[in-house]
């Protein structure tokens, strides 16, 4: 039985199948084969490398049964969804060794007559969790963004791969035609528009990138804060967009003398804008990412901060939630440096914890 897809075609015989890819394809196949070559033989679920040739740009690997969108061709996709939780127990034993498939979907799984599940094509695999989950297998699966503007704020990041590093807008990089397009308070120095100005660029960028990728189970937060790992399954059951870390603040700024933050409970917690607000967008979750647009709308005719825009999405109750304690609090030996921070406008006294 012979196949074809856009980048090889496949042979299927009963003990082997046969990959031989085309000519535009080298660097897939030279990933595939490294992959075979250097762990296939510490996972059970995935098939064996017999052999290779690298003139034909060939591999030879163990058949592992038929895929699922064969064996369940034009059924319900609803058929599909048993199968999600072996397959996610089987990426998270990859992600053990810091090693992403990169292109789970149904397709890409087999099973045998045994009813055991196999993962196929490793042509996307890295060590950088790069998968856009367009079969939205990897329902719990977080995508933790780090808007980076700072080269020595990256070295933080470094030794877990669950951070994905996303540059920044740089400040400096900012012309006056990106200028032109935000509200600033009259006596706004230019240095610090620019970095304003920055900041929500950065935001917008990532955002899009989320939506354009359709990237469910989004996390993002800049480069001086810091994720608590232990505490992400709290978010496997929210459905709605919601911080994650930040500050209050009373709705009116001039009150924040005699503000006092009001009690939350552990967990999910419901923002009153006429009591307080959430800003600081230090870490904020979207579960879905048509939910994107809510942080894409611009309240004014120019627009203003990044906290300004999410402070009226708040008020008109399309922001609604938080989680406390925070889940992404300040990394304080950057936080200190900051322009927000730094500038002793702002008194940080702790890792907003707890707002």
């Amino acid at each position: 039985m012979k196949m074809t897809k856009n980048n090889c075609d496949i042979n299927i015989f009963p003990e082997y199948v046969e990959k031989i890819y085309k000519g535009r394809s080298i660097q897939r196949y030279l990933n595939e084969k490294k992959f075979y070559q250097q762990y296939s033989h510490l996972f059970g679920f995935v098939p064996r490398l017999i052999s290779f040739d690298d003139n034909m740009m060939k591999l030879v690997l163990t058949n592992v049964g038929e895929c699922l969108t064969h064996k369940h061709y034009r059924k319900n996709k609803k058929i599909y969804k048993q199968y999600n939780h072996e397959i996610n127990l089987m990426v998270k034993v990859l992600k053990q060794s810091k090693i992403f498939h990169n292109d789970i979907r149904y397709k890409n799984v087999c099973i045998d007559d045994d009813n055991n599940l196999y993962l196929i094509d490793f042509e996307m695999w890295s060590d950088i969790c790069l998968d856009r989950d367009d079969d939205l297998i990897l329902s719990n699966d977080y995508r933790i963004f780090v808007i980076n503007a700072y080269n020595d704020r990256t070295l933080k990041y470094l030794d877990d791969p669950r951070y994905e590093i996303f540059p920044a807008v740089w400040w400096e990089n900012i012309d006056d035609e990106t200028l032109n397009k935000y509200h600033f308070r009259y006596n706004c120095g230019l240095d610090l528009r620019k970095k304003i100005c920055a900041c929500s660029e950065s935001h917008l960028k990532v955002l899009k990138k989320i939506k354009e990728n359709k990237i469910n189970n989004a996390i993002i937060i800049e480069d001086d804060a810091i994720i608590d790992f232990d505490r992400l399954d709290e978010l496997d059951d929210i459905n709605e967009p919601c911080y994650i870390g930040g500050i209050m603040y009373p709705p009116v700024l001039k009150d924040v003398n005699v503000f006092e933050k009001p009690e939350s409970i552990d967990g999910l917690n419901t923002i009153h804008p006429s009591k307080f607000i959430i800003s600081n967008a230090q870490g904020y979750y979207i579960p879905k990412y048509e939910d994107v647009d809510i942080f894409l709308e611009q309240n004014y005719e120019r627009r203003r901060a990044i906290d300004v825009e999410y402070k009226h999405q708040q008020i008109k109750k399309k922001l609604k939630y938080y989680i406390y304690p925070a889940i992404s609090t300040l990394y304080l030996p950057d936080a200190e440096k900051g322009f927000t921070w730094g500038s002793g406008n702002y008194k940080l006294k702790d890792d907003l914890k707890h707002y």
